[in-house]
């Protein structure tokens, strides 16, 4: 069971190391992102003094309408193949930054495959689906949302997958984690606060302690998923994972591997329940000092000892 502790304090780890990287990525997909919610949420405001002025208003009325019609057109179709891309790209850059391998291009990788059309496609029916149960009430969305919350990271790791498979994986990682997924995002409020405070400049400084918790809440389900063997490993990353490390945990029973697990010994499902990796460090010691990877080895073994002592 993960604590919001113990992620945020995976992800301050991390952006010890890459702070400022991963700030400017932040807002580079904020500049994009604003751009199109200012096209599609544009709107005009007019002030009738004089019955000239009215009459008037009613003649430049069409061309008003099908302006903001047009804008609002191109700001959707903007967010649909341009920011959707863009935030699965954000999605994948943190990925990689937990290994310190975190690259500007990383964002604007899904354009040049041929997975783009993949992706885009999946992340519209994201944000359809997630439209339609928000017209049952509001409830029902937001619960979608946060059921949905999964796609731009299985994309990260995996954009040629289905969409169907898609969306039954992040329905599994989150099953029973919405609840606490919520009370993450509200642990950032305070923090939101602060930087409106500062005229609004402060939340930007905020977006990349977020998208690396986001990231580090991401590996802990993924790797729930896989151990509990409702996931192969290549749906998520391959064998090695985006960033090509070795995986860190132990694989479900049917994935060939040739690796040793999180635990440090041979791969295989142990049927125990699941710890939250790590995130890596981004050098070893050259002096001959056990590595950060050795050290988290031999914790493991001192508490498994303990626990049998305390049975």
């Amino acid at each position: 069971m993960w604590t919001r502790e113990q992620i945020k304090g995976n992800a301050k780890y991390v952006l010890g190391f890459s702070y400022w990287k991963a700030l400017l990525a932040c807002l580079i997909v904020s500049i994009l992102t604003g751009i199109s919610q200012s096209g599609s949420s544009n709107t005009f405001v007019f002030r009738f003094s004089h019955e000239t002025d009215y009459v008037f208003s009613w003649r430049i009325a069409p061309f008003v309408i099908l302006t903001i019609s047009f804008l609002a057109l191109l700001g959707i179709l903007f967010g649909i193949f341009v920011t959707n891309p863009i935030q699965v790209g954000q999605c994948r850059f943190f990925i990689a930054n937990r290994q310190n391998r975190g690259a500007f291009d990383q964002l604007f990788s899904l354009f040049r495959n041929g997975t783009y059309l993949n992706v885009v496609k999946i992340m519209f029916l994201r944000d359809l689906y997630t439209a339609l149960w928000s017209l049952l009430f509001l409830i029902p969305g937001i619960v979608k949302s946060y059921e949905y919350r999964m796609i731009p990271y299985i994309l990260a790791e995996n954009p040629n997958i289905q969409s169907t498979r898609a969306f039954a994986m992040t329905k599994e990682m989150t099953q029973g984690e919405k609840g606490a997924i919520f009370v993450l995002d509200l642990s950032f409020l305070g923090w939101n606060l602060l930087g409106l405070m500062a005229c609004g400049i402060g939340v930007l400084f905020v977006l990349p302690y977020e998208q690396a918790t986001y990231a580090e809440l991401y590996e802990i389900l993924k790797y729930q998923l896989i151990s509990a063997g409702r996931a192969d490993a290549n749906e998520l990353g391959g064998l090695h994972g985006y960033t090509g490390e070795p995986r860190r945990w132990n694989a479900p029973p049917y994935a060939q591997t040739n690796g040793y697990g999180y635990s440090g010994q041979q791969p295989g499902f142990t049927g125990q329940q699941p710890s939250a990796p790590q995130p890596p460090q981004p050098a070893q010691p050259a002096d001959g000092t056990a590595s950060w990877f050795e050290q988290q080895i031999e914790q493991e073994k001192k508490s498994g000892d303990s626990m049998s002592d305390d049975q």
